[in-house]
């Protein structure tokens, strides 16, 4: 005997009634009328705190006080895992007590219920003193080897509510086996979520009559792209390749599916055969609840009276629940406001996680607080027995939430951090360690940036510590976008060893940086959060403020304007088509800064001059106030134009240690950091450097990530003496335009320090990274070319692109 497949129609508010399939014999304990509600909640990842918490639970009383028959609550999962502290600081046991006493009557697990691995989650909500009165679904999780779902979890379960059947299926996303750190879940195999999703729903459609159930849900730790809702439905289900495959293959008995895992709100409908059926995801963190309302025609079939996302801010509602879950947010607030209220440093500036334009996290953009918990991780290394790390690494996903000068956890001063802060943005409780890598697997980590195919989020870009900048292209082919790494300003070596200090989830191959896994793991006895609360309490006892570097780390050499051709910018200046001039003491000559631009290029940008002893330059309205020789241009028009500044030697130029017209000029001397500040050779050189400014939009939004320098010759003479020639280039001189050195030029022979892809930034042969430099105090990152190659454009010294940090963004 078979339970009948059932029609069903949703909308977004009534629905139109569907007949039954009446050549099918009917198997239905509900009678027609009978009304059930379906209430869903995910990824609500401990928010007992108020305004949440309680927000959450009136939301749902409201809505189980409009239902005019049965109502069952479900979660989609990640109901613990990543919280705030209020709950994280007591192991979420608090979360379990709240959704206990909410009537939780089941959920999916979702990837953050195993953060600290399958051991500890049966021992602590399956089985601890604060365990779960739910049942927990994962229908594709399985015993290493089998298809049998462990112990503890079920694949489906069937709940009974007022003599109406409601069987529940539970499955996780499939990426959660590079979600979490390997290690806890050595033991566990992730199938395919729809097959897991198309053999349960039919298993139990082919119940007997007296075990089949009235309505079959989904719960399905997998989620969509975007938010969905109305016509953008289709596409935004086209777009979410797991999602439509388990729409597609679950049995048509399936009356509804409940999604979770990318915390955006939907509410949808799909087409599936006879039926439409909804499709809804709650959002995140108790801010929305989902709700259904269905009524029974009598013969197996059900009609959606509605079904819409309900937003909780600001309800509230007097019921014996609510008095439940009140008692409960209040002990721990209390208790967790006892142990977190200690300051361990200060900040005088927001430091955050990266945001996209809607501002909704973005994980695949740099950030300043993913750079700080690297640089974070590297210091702690020091803390321990472990010998000392070249660099740290850390994976966004691990930053969960940000640190803002206005937040206060427990009475603190404005811009005071207390431990409860730092442990709200790693709430994972990693360990700490190094892990020992060829360089060569180093740059494998940073092409693994880019995502395996199919997986919800491409690009995930790594946080990384000072020690450490990198050159990618974005537009480059799978496997082919590292253009450069560079360790303390000089190219890494692929064959040499070195030690990164990372967290286990990382060091274990998680988020599918695979390359982790080709060296030792060496833990530091340390977790995740007390190296970075060293780090802060390190820095208050010495009277200081972590500060933000808003430096980039990682550029991207795609969207650079100067690389692709966009801008070419030149220095027109008194000798002409020579590559260097002369100057007399106590006179004055004019440069022109000559643009060319095949569109307008938003600024600000900002171009900085170095120059020899005894010359100085009025840059007139394009002076940037408090910086030396820095020329701020608010944007650049499309086509040709130019600024011209005057440069005027004094009358003690010229005078003994200052280079005669036509001397030697070592264009080749490094710019070095010393003492935090970078220092440059000038010798008889004018320098200029092309960057964003520091007023730039910087991350991820820079049109000069790059950036370029080029230097002239510059000669001084006293009044006395008569100039010499300008040093002239050589016959068979080229110029150097920007753009020189892309990545795919061929290494020289016996170039050890040559590695694949790498930019020629310096004019010397790719790889070379003597010449070239990345102190990582901010100044430019080495010299466009020797001065002797005269650097011309039509009797100008030409822009060439050179890695550069900006030297005003700390």
């Amino acid at each position: 005997m078979f339970k009948a497949r059932r029609a069903l129609c949703g909308g977004a508010a009534a629905a139109a009634l569907v007949a039954p399939l009446g050549a099918m014999p009917v198997y239905a304990d509900a009678p027609e009328g009978a009304k059930l509600q379906v209430l869903g909640i995910t990824d609500f990842h401990g928010r007992i705190a108020d305004p949440d918490g309680q927000a959450m639970a009136s939301t749902i009383e409201n809505q189980r006080g409009k239902a005019e028959g049965s109502s069952v609550l479900l979660s989609a999962g990640d109901n613990i895992g990543a919280s705030t502290y209020v709950s994280s600081s007591q192991k979420d046991e608090p979360t379990i007590d709240y959704l206990n006493a909410l009537g939780l009557d089941a959920s999916a697990m979702g990837n953050h219920e195993y953060d600290r691995g399958f051991k500890d989650f049966s021992e602590r909500v399956l089985a601890g003193p604060h365990k779960a009165e739910f049942p927990h679904l994962a229908a594709n999780v399985y015993k290493k080897g089998t298809k049998d779902v462990p112990e503890g979890v079920k694949d489906y379960e069937i709940i009974e509510k007022d003599g109406i059947k409601i069987a529940v299926i539970g499955v996780v996303t499939q990426e959660t086996a590079s979600l979490v750190s390997p290690s806890g879940i050595k033991n566990l195999d992730f199938g395919d979520t729809a097959e897991a999703v198309k053999n349960t729903s039919k298993k139990i459609a082919d119940l007997p009559e007296d075990q089949a159930p009235d309505v079959t849900l989904v719960q399905a730790h997998v989620g969509m792209s975007g938010s969905a809702e109305g016509d953008s439905c289709s596409t935004a289900i086209g777009k979410s390749k797991e999602v439509k495959s388990i729409l597609d293959s679950a049995d048509d008995s399936v009356d509804a599916f409940f999604l979770g895992h990318t915390h955006v709100p939907v509410n949808c409908t799909y087409k599936k055969g006879d039926n439409t059926v909804p499709v809804m995801q709650a959002g995140q963190y108790g801010k929305n609840v989902a709700a259904i309302n269905l009524t029974s025609k009598g013969d197996g079939s059900w009609t959606v009276d509605s079904q819409e996302v309900v937003d909780t801010k600001g309800q509230t509602a007097s019921t014996e629940t609510i008095g439940k879950t009140g008692e409960i947010i209040k002990a721990a607030t209390e208790k967790s406001q006892e142990i977190g209220k200690e300051v361990a440093g200060e900040i005088d500036e927001d430091i955050t996680r990266a945001f996209d334009k809607d501002g909704k996290e973005d994980r695949g953009a740099e950030s300043t607080l993913g750079n700080l918990v690297a640089d974070a991780l590297n210091e702690g290394t020091g803390l321990s027995q472990l010998e000392k790390s070249d660099f740290g690494i850390t994976n966004p996903g691990g930053l969960r939430t940000d640190l803002k000068v206005d937040d206060i956890f427990n009475g603190e001063k404005p811009g005071e951090v207390t431990v409860a802060e730092l442990n709200q943005v790693l709430p994972f409780a990693n360990d700490h360690g190094v892990v020992s890598l060829k360089g060569s697997d180093v740059i494998k980590l940073f092409e693994q940036q880019w995502q395996p195919d199919g997986v919800s989020r491409p690009f995930l870009h790594l946080g990384v510590s000072k020690e450490l900048e990198v050159v990618y292209d974005s537009k480059a082919e799978r496997g082919k976008h590292v253009v450069s790494v560079k360790v303390n300003g000089k190219d890494i070596d692929p064959k040499k060893t070195y030690r990164v200090a990372t967290l286990s989830f990382l060091a274990a191959g998680g988020d599918n940086f695979e390359a982790f896994a080709n060296g030792k793991f060496e833990q530091s006895g340390l977790t995740d959060f007390e190296v970075w609360e060293a780090y802060f309490n390190a820095r208050q006892d010495e009277g200081k403020k972590v500060k933000a570097d808003k430096d980039e780390r990682q550029a991207d050499a795609a969207l650079d304007v100067m690389k692709n051709g966009d801008l070419e910018v030149s220095i027109d200046h008194p000798a002409g088509k020579d590559g260097g001039f002369a100057i007399k003491a106590g006179s004055t000559a004019e440069i022109g800064v000559q643009f060319n631009a095949k569109k307008e290029i938003k600024g600000p940008l900002q171009m900085t001059f170095d120059l020899p002893k005894g010359v100085s330059i009025d840059l007139g309205k394009h002076a940037v106030k408090g910086k030396k020789n820095a020329a701020k241009f608010d944007s650049v028009p499309e086509g040709k134009s130019e600024v011209k500044f005057k440069v005027t030697a004094s009358k003690d130029a010229g005078k003994k240690g200052t280079p005669k017209a036509g001397g030697k000029v070592d264009g080749a001397e490094s710019a070095k950091a010393e003492g935090g500040k970078a220092k440059a050779d000038k010798g008889s050189k004018m320098t200029a450097s092309l960057t964003a400014s520091p007023d730039h939009d910087w991350w991820d939004n820079n049109p000069l990530p790059i950036g370029g320098k080029v230097e002239i010759p510059v000669s001084v003479v006293s009044a006395a003496d008569k100039p010499a020639d300008a040093q002239k280039p050589e016959a068979d001189d080229k110029t150097v335009k920007p753009g020189a050195g892309d990545k795919g030029a061929e290494p020289e022979a016996g170039d050890k320090d040559a590695q694949p892809g790498a930019a020629d930034t310096d004019g010397d042969k790719p790889g070379d990274g003597a010449n070239n430099p990345l102190p990582r105090t901010g100044t430019e990152l080495g010299l466009a070319a020797a001065a002797a190659v005269a650097l011309l454009l039509t009797g100008a010294g030409a822009l060439v692109v050179t890695r550069r940090k900006n030297a005003d963004v700390n």
